[in-house]
């Protein structure tokens, strides 16, 4: 491995001096003047950071690297106290864990977030991808703002990066590249969809680059079918002045209390309209279902026993069903273009609002606030829900 090792002082001395004209190709920083970063310029070398040696700042050091000898950069590991750091950085860069394995520190869910119109973009292509890509398909005409300020190697337009679930520089990025400058967490913005991953599944995967930065990446692209579990969009929250750490800490509690309650095998149910109530398999979701099939199959894995009827028998009979007003968990919501209960769509009402359901427009399963189920011509009335009795 190609780098070598600096006191953090004089690292940091050395770039004051103008008639340096040896600067590293990359740095990674310790210290307890700095913070856990994912990159910043200093005098145009690009820095990760940390504050200081520990197991997972170690495992990042090795990261960086390696990931810089392979774009054949040779980086400086600049640190407060550098006795004995070149056999600790030896030791660790053998034991290293491949890039399957799945680390301590290694998060269960990260997120990803953009703007509404990308993030509409991202569930109609079916794919997330970098900003290289979406600048050589014409989608952006230049870079975003994160790239400029920071100074990025350009092989980092190619990378798509996911923080862990609970942080809010996704949204802040957001909120920057609106405002044209560096924002900060209590900013007013405009929020869009922000994208829930399982990151156990992506780093086993093989998929996951780790370059040195405190949070997972990929290269290029990464399929929405089948990592990307969960989209919450600023469509299911009422109109408010939000900001980076307010629209985290929502989409985090509709995320912990909603959707993590949904079995893993009711996230991507193809819509089948043949598939309906009574048929052979009517319990295995990989053949797909109708909406009715999907809401009974998903209330008997939560634990109820609903029957297994058509919309109209459904909200005419009263053995294993309650028609109620006030909704809560679980309850079946039936909506149709006209008052007739016969050929009613169903969705399952899952709280604060929102409705779970599986339609033909939508392909697979969503989550849409019962208000703006409403407003469309098909579901514009509702006619009624249905508790089942046990």
């Amino acid at each position: 491995m190609d780098y070598y090792i600096q006191k953090y002082s004089e690292f940091i001395l050395s770039l004051t001096d103008v008639k340096n004209a040896e600067f590293p190709d990359s740095a990674f920083l310790v210290s307890e003047h700095e913070q856990i970063s994912s990159g910043h310029s200093i005098s145009g070398v690009f820095c990760h950071t940390a504050k200081s040696i520990n197991e997972n700042s170690l495992n990042r050091i090795c990261d960086f690297i390696i990931y810089e000898n392979s774009k054949n950069r040779r980086p400086c590991i600049a640190v407060e106290d550098t006795t004995g750091i070149y056999s600790v950085i030896k030791e660790r860069l053998n034991q290293l864990p491949n890039s399957k394995s799945i680390r301590k520190s290694d998060p269960n869910w990260v997120v990803h977030a953009t703007n509404f119109r990308n993030g509409k973009a991202i569930i109609q292509d079916g794919k997330i991808k970098s900003q290289k890509r979406l600048i050589d398909e014409k989608y952006f005409s230049e870079h975003q703002l994160g790239y400029k300020y920071n100074n990025e190697p350009v092989d980092y337009l190619d990378h798509i990066n996911f923080a862990i679930n609970d942080s809010i520089w996704p949204e802040t990025v957001v909120s920057s590249n609106q405002s044209g400058s560096i924002g900060d967490f209590d900013e007013p913005y405009n929020p869009g969809i922000r994208f829930y991953i399982n990151a156990h599944d992506l780093i086993k995967s093989g998929l996951v680059i780790r370059t040195g930065a405190p949070f997972l990446k990929v290269v290029g692209e990464l399929s929405f079918n089948d990592y990307l579990n969960y989209p919450i969009s600023i469509e299911l929250f009422d109109e408010q002045i939000w900001t980076p750490r307010t629209f985290t800490v929502a989409t985090n509690n509709v995320f912990m209390e909603i959707f993590l309650k949904i079995p893993e095998k009711f996230h991507n149910v193809k819509y089948v309209a043949s598939r309906i109530p009574g048929v052979p398999n009517e319990s295995d979701m990989s053949l797909g279902a109708n909406c009715q099939v999907f809401a009974y199959n998903l209330l008997r894995a939560l634990g109820l026993n609903p029957p297994t009827l058509r919309s109209s028998e459904l909200w005419s009979e009263s053995e294993f069903t309650t028609t109620v007003d006030d909704f809560k968990e679980l309850d079946i919501m039936l909506y149709n273009k006209s008052q007739e209960s016969y050929g009613a769509h169903l969705g399952i009402y899952v709280g604060h609002g929102i409705v779970y359901h599986l339609s033909k427009d939508n392909g697979i399963p969503k989550f849409e606030k019962h208000l703006d189920l409403l407003k469309q011509s098909k579901y514009s009335r509702f006619i009624g829900a249905k508790r089942v009795n046990y």
